[in-house]
Protein backbone atom coordinates (compact mmCIF):
# COMPACT_ATOMS: atom_id res chain seq x y z
CA UNK A 1 0.00 0.00 0.00
CA UNK A 2 1.35 3.42 -0.97
CA UNK A 3 2.44 5.76 1.82
CA UNK A 4 1.38 8.73 -0.32
CA UNK A 5 -1.96 9.91 1.04
CA UNK A 6 -2.19 13.13 -1.01
CA UNK A 7 -0.42 15.01 -3.78
CA UNK A 8 0.49 18.64 -4.31
CA UNK A 9 2.33 20.78 -6.81
CA UNK A 10 5.49 20.77 -4.67
CA UNK A 11 5.43 16.96 -4.42
CA UNK A 12 5.17 16.55 -8.20
CA UNK A 13 7.98 19.07 -8.75
CA UNK A 14 10.20 17.33 -6.19
CA UNK A 15 9.67 13.93 -7.83
CA UNK A 16 10.48 15.33 -11.28
CA UNK A 17 13.65 16.98 -9.90
CA UNK A 18 14.85 13.91 -8.00
CA UNK A 19 12.79 10.79 -7.17
CA UNK A 20 15.10 9.95 -4.25
CA UNK A 21 14.66 13.40 -2.73
CA UNK A 22 10.91 12.85 -3.03
CA UNK A 23 11.18 9.53 -1.20
CA UNK A 24 13.28 10.95 1.61
CA UNK A 25 11.00 13.95 2.10
CA UNK A 26 7.50 12.60 1.52
CA UNK A 27 7.73 8.87 2.23
CA UNK A 28 10.47 8.67 4.86
CA UNK A 29 9.41 12.08 6.25
CA UNK A 30 12.98 13.31 6.73
CA UNK A 31 14.28 16.88 6.79
CA UNK A 32 11.25 18.51 8.36
CA UNK A 33 13.27 19.92 11.26
CA UNK A 34 16.12 21.26 9.14
CA UNK A 35 16.96 24.95 9.35
CA UNK A 36 14.64 27.04 7.19
CA UNK A 37 16.51 29.53 4.96
CA UNK A 38 15.87 33.20 5.75
CA UNK A 39 14.45 33.83 2.28
CA UNK A 40 11.82 31.16 2.97
CA UNK A 41 10.91 32.77 6.29
CA UNK A 42 10.59 36.13 4.55
CA UNK A 43 8.28 34.68 1.90
CA UNK A 44 6.10 33.06 4.55
CA UNK A 45 5.78 36.36 6.43
CA UNK A 46 4.89 38.35 3.30
CA UNK A 47 2.23 35.78 2.44
CA UNK A 48 0.93 36.10 6.00
CA UNK A 49 0.77 39.90 5.78
CA UNK A 50 -1.13 39.89 2.49
CA UNK A 51 -3.52 37.20 3.71
CA UNK A 52 -4.44 39.22 6.80
CA UNK A 53 -4.50 42.53 4.93
CA UNK A 54 -6.79 41.50 2.08
CA UNK A 55 -9.19 39.70 4.41
CA UNK A 56 -9.62 42.79 6.60
CA UNK A 57 -10.95 45.90 4.83
CA UNK A 58 -10.38 47.96 7.98
CA UNK A 59 -6.68 47.90 7.16
CA UNK A 60 -7.12 49.28 3.61
CA UNK A 61 -6.99 52.93 4.69
CA UNK A 62 -4.48 52.44 7.50
CA UNK A 63 -0.97 53.70 6.77
CA UNK A 64 0.34 51.00 9.11
CA UNK A 65 -1.85 48.33 7.55
CA UNK A 66 1.03 46.06 6.60
CA UNK A 67 2.61 46.26 10.07
CA UNK A 68 -0.69 45.56 11.81
CA UNK A 69 -1.36 42.65 9.46
CA UNK A 70 2.06 41.16 10.24
CA UNK A 71 1.54 41.59 13.98
CA UNK A 72 -1.80 39.79 13.65
CA UNK A 73 -0.14 36.94 11.74
CA UNK A 74 2.81 36.61 14.13
CA UNK A 75 0.51 36.55 17.17
CA UNK A 76 -1.78 33.98 15.57
CA UNK A 77 1.13 31.71 14.60
CA UNK A 78 2.97 32.19 17.90
CA UNK A 79 6.34 32.73 16.23
CA UNK A 80 9.38 34.91 16.86
CA UNK A 81 10.70 36.87 13.89
CA UNK A 82 14.22 38.34 13.59
CA UNK A 83 14.07 42.12 13.40
CA UNK A 84 15.73 42.43 9.98
CA UNK A 85 13.35 39.92 8.39
CA UNK A 86 10.40 41.58 10.16
CA UNK A 87 11.31 44.99 8.70
CA UNK A 88 12.00 43.63 5.22
CA UNK A 89 8.66 41.81 5.16
CA UNK A 90 6.81 45.01 6.07
CA UNK A 91 8.70 47.05 3.46
CA UNK A 92 8.00 44.51 0.73
CA UNK A 93 4.32 44.14 1.60
CA UNK A 94 3.80 47.90 1.95
CA UNK A 95 5.29 48.53 -1.50
CA UNK A 96 3.03 45.85 -2.97
CA UNK A 97 -0.08 47.22 -1.29
CA UNK A 98 0.73 50.77 -2.44
CA UNK A 99 1.08 49.66 -6.06
CA UNK A 100 -2.06 47.52 -6.24
CA UNK A 101 -5.78 48.07 -5.98
CA UNK A 102 -7.33 47.72 -2.55
CA UNK A 103 -10.14 45.36 -3.43
CA UNK A 104 -11.24 42.59 -1.14
CA UNK A 105 -11.13 39.23 -2.96
CA UNK A 106 -13.69 36.50 -2.49
CA UNK A 107 -11.19 34.37 -0.61
CA UNK A 108 -7.58 34.39 0.58
CA UNK A 109 -5.49 31.31 1.40
CA UNK A 110 -8.27 29.15 -0.03
CA UNK A 111 -7.52 25.52 0.76
CA UNK A 112 -7.88 22.88 -1.93
CA UNK A 113 -8.34 19.40 -0.49
CA UNK A 114 -10.38 17.20 -2.77
CA UNK A 115 -10.32 14.40 -5.32
CA UNK A 116 -9.70 15.00 -9.01
CA UNK A 117 -9.96 12.82 -12.08
CA UNK A 118 -7.32 10.11 -12.39
CA UNK A 119 -5.80 10.51 -8.92
CA UNK A 120 -7.03 8.33 -6.06
CA UNK A 121 -5.76 10.55 -3.25
CA UNK A 122 -6.75 14.14 -2.41
CA UNK A 123 -5.04 17.03 -4.17
CA UNK A 124 -3.91 19.61 -1.61
CA UNK A 125 -2.91 23.22 -2.17
CA UNK A 126 -3.63 26.82 -1.20
CA UNK A 127 -4.75 29.64 -3.47
CA UNK A 128 -3.33 32.94 -2.22
CA UNK A 129 -6.14 35.07 -3.60
CA UNK A 130 -9.23 34.33 -5.72
CA UNK A 131 -11.94 36.56 -7.15
CA UNK A 132 -14.96 35.08 -8.91
CA UNK A 133 -16.71 37.24 -11.51
CA UNK A 134 -19.67 36.48 -13.76
CA UNK A 135 -17.52 35.60 -16.77
CA UNK A 136 -14.19 34.61 -15.26
CA UNK A 137 -12.21 33.57 -12.22
CA UNK A 138 -9.02 35.42 -11.28
CA UNK A 139 -6.49 33.45 -9.23
CA UNK A 140 -3.38 35.16 -7.84
CA UNK A 141 -0.29 33.43 -6.52
CA UNK A 142 2.29 35.58 -4.69
CA UNK A 143 5.95 35.03 -5.49
CA UNK A 144 8.49 36.58 -3.12
CA UNK A 145 11.71 35.19 -4.57
CA UNK A 146 14.28 37.26 -6.43
CA UNK A 147 13.55 35.54 -9.70
CA UNK A 148 10.94 36.43 -12.30
CA UNK A 149 9.84 33.53 -14.45
CA UNK A 150 11.37 33.12 -17.88
CA UNK A 151 9.61 31.43 -20.80
CA UNK A 152 11.44 28.23 -19.87
CA UNK A 153 10.09 28.49 -16.31
CA UNK A 154 6.55 28.92 -17.62
CA UNK A 155 6.98 25.94 -19.94
CA UNK A 156 7.61 23.57 -17.04
CA UNK A 157 5.38 25.22 -14.42
CA UNK A 158 2.53 23.01 -13.25
CA UNK A 159 1.18 25.05 -10.36
CA UNK A 160 -1.32 26.93 -12.49
CA UNK A 161 -2.56 23.59 -13.90
CA UNK A 162 -3.62 22.39 -10.43
CA UNK A 163 -5.56 25.60 -9.87
CA UNK A 164 -7.03 25.60 -13.37
CA UNK A 165 -8.37 22.06 -12.88
CA UNK A 166 -9.92 23.21 -9.60
CA UNK A 167 -11.47 26.32 -11.18
CA UNK A 168 -12.85 24.47 -14.21
CA UNK A 169 -14.43 21.88 -11.92
CA UNK A 170 -16.21 24.44 -9.75
CA UNK A 171 -16.84 27.52 -11.88
CA UNK A 172 -16.93 26.54 -15.58
CA UNK A 173 -15.83 29.89 -16.93
CA UNK A 174 -12.71 31.62 -18.25
CA UNK A 175 -9.70 31.68 -15.94
CA UNK A 176 -7.00 34.29 -15.41
CA UNK A 177 -4.04 33.09 -13.39
CA UNK A 178 -1.49 35.67 -12.20
CA UNK A 179 1.97 35.02 -10.84
CA UNK A 180 2.43 38.19 -8.77
CA UNK A 181 6.14 38.87 -8.14
CA UNK A 182 5.83 40.96 -5.00
CA UNK A 183 9.47 42.00 -4.74
CA UNK A 184 9.56 43.34 -8.29
CA UNK A 185 6.04 44.76 -8.68
CA UNK A 186 5.74 42.58 -11.77
CA UNK A 187 2.98 40.23 -12.94
CA UNK A 188 2.75 37.35 -15.38
CA UNK A 189 -0.82 36.43 -16.25
CA UNK A 190 -2.03 33.32 -18.07
CA UNK A 191 -5.47 33.00 -19.65
CA UNK A 192 -7.43 29.77 -19.95
CA UNK A 193 -10.25 30.12 -22.47
CA UNK A 194 -13.38 28.25 -21.41
CA UNK A 195 -15.93 30.06 -23.55
CA UNK A 196 -14.11 33.30 -24.35
CA UNK A 197 -16.63 35.55 -22.58
CA UNK A 198 -13.87 37.26 -20.58
CA UNK A 199 -11.31 37.60 -23.35
CA UNK A 200 -9.26 40.80 -23.08
CA UNK A 201 -10.13 41.58 -19.46
CA UNK A 202 -6.46 41.93 -18.52
CA UNK A 203 -3.05 41.75 -20.23
CA UNK A 204 -1.74 38.22 -20.65
CA UNK A 205 1.50 36.57 -21.73
CA UNK A 206 0.01 33.20 -22.72
CA UNK A 207 -3.35 31.76 -23.67
CA UNK A 208 -4.43 28.16 -23.17
CA UNK A 209 -7.47 26.06 -24.00
CA UNK A 210 -9.26 23.57 -21.78
CA UNK A 211 -7.60 20.85 -23.88
CA UNK A 212 -4.19 22.31 -22.99
CA UNK A 213 -5.07 22.07 -19.31
CA UNK A 214 -6.23 18.47 -19.74
CA UNK A 215 -3.01 17.52 -21.53
CA UNK A 216 -0.93 18.88 -18.66
CA UNK A 217 -3.17 17.20 -16.13
CA UNK A 218 -2.54 13.90 -17.94
CA UNK A 219 1.19 14.49 -17.37
CA UNK A 220 0.56 15.08 -13.66
CA UNK A 221 -1.50 11.88 -13.45
CA UNK A 222 1.26 9.93 -15.19
CA UNK A 223 3.84 11.35 -12.77
CA UNK A 224 1.63 10.46 -9.82
CA UNK A 225 1.33 6.85 -11.02
CA UNK A 226 5.14 6.67 -11.29
CA UNK A 227 5.43 7.96 -7.72
CA UNK A 228 3.18 5.32 -6.19
CA UNK A 229 3.67 2.29 -8.45
CA UNK A 230 4.70 -0.94 -6.76
CA UNK A 231 8.43 -1.50 -6.93
CA UNK A 232 9.31 2.15 -7.64
CA UNK A 233 13.07 2.62 -7.16
CA UNK A 234 13.24 6.38 -6.52
CA UNK A 235 16.70 6.78 -8.05
CA UNK A 236 18.74 9.86 -7.17
CA UNK A 237 19.49 12.50 -9.79
CA UNK A 238 22.69 14.34 -9.00
CA UNK A 239 23.05 17.98 -9.95
CA UNK A 240 23.96 21.43 -8.68
CA UNK A 241 20.68 21.51 -6.76
CA UNK A 242 22.10 18.85 -4.41
CA UNK A 243 24.02 21.55 -2.53
CA UNK A 244 20.72 23.05 -1.33
CA UNK A 245 18.87 19.77 -0.80
CA UNK A 246 17.37 19.66 2.72
CA UNK A 247 17.78 15.88 2.87
CA UNK A 248 21.25 15.47 1.34
CA UNK A 249 22.75 14.14 4.58
CA UNK A 250 20.47 11.11 4.29
CA UNK A 251 21.24 10.58 0.60
CA UNK A 252 23.76 7.75 0.08
CA UNK A 253 24.26 8.77 -3.55
CA UNK A 254 25.33 12.26 -2.51
CA UNK A 255 27.51 11.01 0.36
CA UNK A 256 29.25 8.33 -1.67
CA UNK A 257 29.84 10.59 -4.64
CA UNK A 258 32.40 12.66 -2.68
CA UNK A 259 30.41 15.65 -3.84
CA UNK A 260 31.77 17.64 -0.91
CA UNK A 261 35.23 17.45 -2.49
CA UNK A 262 33.95 19.66 -5.28
CA UNK A 263 33.23 22.30 -2.67
CA UNK A 264 36.41 22.23 -0.62
CA UNK A 265 38.62 25.13 0.46
CA UNK A 266 41.42 24.46 -2.02
CA UNK A 267 38.99 24.48 -4.91
CA UNK A 268 37.34 27.74 -3.89
CA UNK A 269 40.76 29.39 -3.49
CA UNK A 270 41.58 28.49 -7.10
CA UNK A 271 38.22 29.79 -8.26
CA UNK A 272 38.75 33.08 -6.43
CA UNK A 273 42.16 33.50 -8.01
CA UNK A 274 40.57 33.05 -11.41
CA UNK A 275 37.78 35.47 -10.48
CA UNK A 276 40.34 38.13 -9.59
CA UNK A 277 42.13 37.53 -12.89
CA UNK A 278 38.91 37.98 -14.82
CA UNK A 279 38.04 41.00 -12.71
CA UNK A 280 41.24 42.69 -13.87
CA UNK A 281 40.29 42.34 -17.53
CA UNK A 282 38.43 45.46 -18.58
CA UNK A 283 36.59 43.94 -21.53
CA UNK A 284 35.44 40.54 -22.67
CA UNK A 285 35.32 38.78 -19.30
CA UNK A 286 31.99 39.89 -17.86
CA UNK A 287 29.96 36.78 -18.68
CA UNK A 288 32.75 34.42 -17.64
CA UNK A 289 33.32 36.36 -14.40
CA UNK A 290 29.62 36.33 -13.51
CA UNK A 291 29.39 32.60 -14.18
CA UNK A 292 32.34 31.93 -11.89
CA UNK A 293 30.95 34.34 -9.31
CA UNK A 294 27.74 32.32 -9.17
CA UNK A 295 29.73 29.18 -8.41
CA UNK A 296 31.66 30.93 -5.65
CA UNK A 297 28.44 32.20 -4.06
CA UNK A 298 26.91 28.72 -4.34
CA UNK A 299 29.86 27.29 -2.45
CA UNK A 300 29.59 30.01 0.18
CA UNK A 301 25.91 29.20 0.64
CA UNK A 302 26.93 25.57 1.12
CA UNK A 303 29.16 26.61 4.01
CA UNK A 304 32.54 26.54 2.27
CA UNK A 305 35.17 28.93 3.64
CA UNK A 306 38.31 29.94 1.84
CA UNK A 307 41.67 29.32 3.53
CA UNK A 308 43.30 32.33 1.91
CA UNK A 309 40.62 34.84 0.97
CA UNK A 310 37.86 36.82 2.58
CA UNK A 311 34.78 36.87 0.39
CA UNK A 312 32.56 39.74 1.33
CA UNK A 313 29.14 39.98 -0.24
CA UNK A 314 26.45 42.56 0.27
CA UNK A 315 22.95 42.28 -1.10
CA UNK A 316 21.45 45.23 -2.92
CA UNK A 317 18.18 45.68 -1.07
CA UNK A 318 16.46 47.62 -3.82
CA UNK A 319 17.13 48.94 -7.30
CA UNK A 320 16.33 52.59 -6.68
CA UNK A 321 19.93 53.66 -6.11
CA UNK A 322 22.82 51.82 -7.74
CA UNK A 323 25.50 50.47 -5.45
CA UNK A 324 29.14 51.05 -6.35
CA UNK A 325 31.99 48.72 -5.58
CA UNK A 326 35.30 49.90 -4.19
CA UNK A 327 37.82 48.02 -6.32
CA UNK A 328 40.51 45.83 -4.80
CA UNK A 329 43.31 48.11 -6.03
CA UNK A 330 42.19 51.12 -3.97
CA UNK A 331 44.35 52.05 -0.94
CA UNK A 332 43.21 49.74 1.83
CA UNK A 333 44.34 52.08 4.59
CA UNK A 334 41.89 54.70 3.28
CA UNK A 335 39.00 52.29 2.79
CA UNK A 336 39.30 49.84 5.67
CA UNK A 337 36.41 47.36 5.78
CA UNK A 338 34.53 49.24 3.06
CA UNK A 339 32.90 46.77 0.71
CA UNK A 340 30.35 48.92 -1.09
CA UNK A 341 29.09 52.45 -1.02
CA UNK A 342 25.85 54.04 -2.12
CA UNK A 343 25.94 56.58 -4.90
CA UNK A 344 25.11 59.37 -2.44
CA UNK A 345 28.31 58.59 -0.58
CA UNK A 346 30.57 58.93 -3.59
CA UNK A 347 30.80 62.70 -3.15
CA UNK A 348 32.70 62.17 0.09
CA UNK A 349 35.59 60.40 -1.65
CA UNK A 350 38.67 62.20 -3.06
CA UNK A 351 38.55 62.85 -6.80
CA UNK A 352 41.48 60.54 -7.57
CA UNK A 353 39.70 57.67 -5.83
CA UNK A 354 36.46 58.42 -7.66
CA UNK A 355 38.23 57.67 -10.92
CA UNK A 356 39.05 54.18 -9.67
CA UNK A 357 35.45 53.25 -8.85
CA UNK A 358 33.54 50.91 -11.11
CA UNK A 359 30.29 49.08 -10.73
CA UNK A 360 30.58 45.32 -10.62
CA UNK A 361 27.53 43.08 -10.34
CA UNK A 362 27.13 39.34 -10.03
CA UNK A 363 23.67 38.08 -10.90
CA UNK A 364 22.93 35.08 -8.72
CA UNK A 365 19.49 33.44 -8.71
CA UNK A 366 18.15 36.53 -10.41
CA UNK A 367 19.35 38.80 -7.61
CA UNK A 368 22.06 41.44 -8.02
CA UNK A 369 25.00 41.06 -5.66
CA UNK A 370 27.94 43.37 -5.18
CA UNK A 371 31.06 41.37 -4.38
CA UNK A 372 34.64 42.15 -3.37
CA UNK A 373 37.33 39.52 -2.93
CA UNK A 374 40.48 40.50 -1.05
CA UNK A 375 43.51 38.73 0.38
CA UNK A 376 43.15 37.96 4.05
CA UNK A 377 45.11 40.44 6.17
CA UNK A 378 44.80 43.30 3.65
Amino acid sequence: MSKIDHISNSMINTYVECPHKFKLMYIDKLGKNEDIPSFFKLGTLVHGILEKYYSNEELFNDDDGAKKALDMYVEEMGINVPYDIYEEAIDMATAYITNNEKIKPDAVELEINEMFDGVNVPVIGYIDKITVNDDYVHIVDYKTSNMIYSNADLDKNLQWVFYAVFALKHFERDIYFTFDFVRHDSKITLYVRYNGNAEGVMPIVREYTVEDVNDRWDYIKHTYRSMVREGAKYDARMGTQCVYCPVKRWCDTFINSNADNVYDGDNIDKMIEEYNRLNAIEKGAKAEREKLGKKILTMMDAGVKSDEYDVRVTSRKNKVRPVKLILEKLPVDELINVVSIKESGLKKLPEDILKEIEEKTIIYNGKPYISKIVKRGD
